[in-house]
Order: structure tokens, then C-alpha cells, then sequence
């Protein structure tokens, strides 16, 4: 069944939408993905970057087992994640590494104006059920919100690692915002 997409009515990158095809007695969805432009390669196989999130890696280690004091890590990590950002402004990753810095540095404003950026872009490309989704409802437990908030998230982040079992990353997420979690 021949498609034919307008692409005035696209943006340039990948752009997500579904064809639907439908009777009386059923409907058929087909999720599509029309790239306009010139692929370019996918954050995690620069490899300068995956330096540069060692780098962010090694030194949250260090300071977590005091081998680096908290403004020395602050540091490194503010100057790692500005080069993330200057590789490529939309690496929604880099963003949010951002916006847990600020709000390390108790830039709550900015960090919360970049986490509503970043959340609309992994609402946009719906990366409800990834460790990036995980990171990013995480990071807006931090920010002050109404009683119960902190709850909910929780539940959320929750469903995403049941979808999700291998990724480490969210079972680590759950140790910070649950109790029961880190009681187990």
C-alpha cells in the first residue's frame, strides 16, 4: 500500500506519526517514521561523548566514595556537561545532566525550565518506557511540588522498570525515591 507524505508538513529530523486503516468491523494502526534530511549519527555512538559521560561517571564515583570534594565534582561535571551541550544541543541525556546540576547548585528556576523543555521532547518522541523518561521524572521529584507528588512519580517510575528489568539505572532511581526500596 503505496504512502505518500507531504514533507512541507514535516520537520527536519525524524518526524513520528501512524497510518490508520479502517472498516466496520476493524482498525489497523501502523506507526511510521519519516526522516527528512540527512541522518546523522545517534548521540551514543560519538565517541567523543561516551568520553565525555565516562568522565561524568568516573567523578560521580569518586565524590560518592569521598575521594572528591562535592564543588570539585561540581565543577568537572558542570565543565563536562557544557561540552555535551555543545556537541548538540537537542541530546535531551546532556540536558538533563544539566538540570541536575542546577538544581546541585540550587538553580531551581532554570533547572525546572529546562526539565519542561526536555520533558515535551520525550513526550514529542513518546520515550515513556526508557531509563531517559526514568532520569527526567526523577529529576522533577527534586523540584518543590504539592504533597504526594513525590508518590506518584514513584509509581510511575516503577511501571517503566517492570517494562524495563535489564536497565540497572531505574532500580537505582527507585533507591532515592522510595524508602522501601532501600530497606530491601
Amino acid at each position: 500500500l503505496p504512502v505518500y507524505i507531504d514533507s512541507n508538513q514535516c520537520r527536519p529530523g525524524r518526524n513520528f506519526g501512524k497510518v490508520t486503516l479502517s472498516n466496520s468491523h476493524f482498525s489497523l494502526e501502523i506507526p511510521v517514521t519519516v526522516q527528512l534530511g540527512k541522518r546523522q549519527a545517534e548521540p551514543s555512538q560519538n565517541p567523543e561523548r561516551k568520553k565525555i559521560i565516562a568522565r561524568l561517571m568516573n567523578s560521580y564515583r569518586d565524590f560518592r566514595l569521598k575521594k572528591l570534594g562535592a564543588s570539585l565534582w561540581l565543577n568537572e561535571s558542570e565543565k563536562s556537561v557544557a561540552q555535551l551541550v555543545a556537541m548538540d544541543e537537542n541530546d535531551m541525556e546532556a540536558r538533563l545532566f544539566q538540570a541536575q546540576i542546577l538544581i546541585t547548585k540550587e538553580q531551581l528556576h532554570e533547572a525546572g525550565w529546562i526539565l519542561e523543555h526536555t520533558g515535551e521532547l520525550l513526550e514529542q518522541q513518546k520515550l515513556f518506557d526508557t531509563p531517559l523518561w526514568a532520569y527526567y521524572l526523577y529529576l522533577t521529584t527534586l523540584l518543590p511540588h504539592e504533597e504526594g507528588y513525590g508518590k506518584e512519580i514513584t509509581g510511575e517510575v516503577e511501571l517503566v522498570y517492570r517494562k524495563c528489568r535489564q536497565e540497572w539505572r531505574i532500580a537505582w532511581l527507585l533507591l532515592y525515591l522510595s524508602p522501601e526500596y532501600d530497606k530491601s
